[in-house]
């Protein structure tokens, strides 16, 4: 029988939230960091709607989580995929888009260009804090703030707390499979489970669940 849970960032036995005294120092994230050439690019341009993207973070731990030379889990993905911790489905972003995104290619291939790093290079680290205050969402110091400089920047948001909070209140209101499911059962599963999506198109890309919604935060279909 699959089971199903709200996505509270806070089940007891789910998320044991460290020391302070135990984040990553380095966190902050550069552009240049990018491998993909296409999104390194400030693209400040007016946001059409948003994209919350879901991990399931057992699968991301057993195949993308490691060191491909080592084997060893990389560490900004330690508190995610080791420690005592069993996430399940998780945040991955909440992502600015557009409608009519510019296209760049690189190796090649063409990249769809959304609102990304419209505030450039000078944001700065996150404070510790909303680091800690978040982790439960999404699970790992250079996601957080990587997600803030590439995405939370583009949104009209005020601050890393208010993207944050949206995030988390986005995806609290979710109930979701405890389990790995794929489509197309996947979908049926969050239509049934949730009725405001009962009549949109949910996203599936990359392993993730993508759900869309307007400026005014209403779920809408994603493309």
């Amino acid at each position: 029988m699959l089971v199903l849970m709200a996505a509270t960032a806070s089940l007891a036995g789910e998320c044991v939230l460290p020391d302070p005294a135990a984040l990553a120092m380095q966190y902050d994230w550069h552009r240049r960091n990018e491998k993909n050439t296409c999104l390194r690019r400030i693209n400040d341009i007016p946001v059409d709607y948003f994209m919350l993207a879901l991990s399931y973070s057992p699968r991301f731990c057993r195949e993308s989580a490691r060191d491909f030379r080592t084997g060893a889990v990389r560490p900004h993905n330690a508190f995610q995929c080791e420690g005592g911790n069993a996430f399940g489905w998780v945040v991955h972003g909440l992502w600015a888009q557009s409608r009519h995104p510019g296209t760049c290619r690189d190796n090649g291939k063409p990249v769809a260009l959304h609102p990304r790093y419209c505030r450039g290079d000078e944001v700065g680290p996150l404070d510790p804090r909303v680091i800690r205050q978040y982790l439960c969402v999404l699970p790992g110091e250079s996601l957080l703030q990587g997600e803030w400089e590439k995405h939370g920047t583009c949104g009209g948001f005020g601050s890393a707390a208010e993207y944050f909070a949206k995030t988390r209140q986005l995806y609290e209101a979710l109930v979701l499979p405890k389990e790995d499911v794929r489509p197309p059962r996947l979908f049926r599963v969050l239509k049934q489970a949730n009725p405001g999506l009962k009549e949109v198109r949910i996203g599936y890309a990359s392993g993730e669940i993508r759900i869309c919604y307007d400026r005014k935060w209403q779920y809408i279909d994603c493309p």
